[in-house]
């Protein structure tokens, strides 16, 4: 595994984190919450557009520096 995919999955995960959780803690505790689940299929589809470019990233070629 080469640096570049811990970068990603690492990066993935923590921007993973850092929006389902609060985003479940809404919608479960409150009142309104349950609005939150409109927005949820576009904030999944977010997601998968991050994942996608991230996986893009870790299969470019890497540039050749010229001495």
């Amino acid at each position: 595994m080469t640096a570049r995919a811990v970068i990603a999955i690492l990066l993935g995960a923590v921007i993973f984190l850092a929006v389902i959780i609060p985003v479940a803690w809404i919608i479960n505790t409150q009142d309104w919450g349950v609005a939150m689940i409109f927005p949820a299929p576009f904030i999944v589809y977010g997601l998968m557009v991050l994942v996608r470019r991230l996986d893009d990233w870790v299969r470019a070629a890497p540039k050749r520096r010229r001495h």
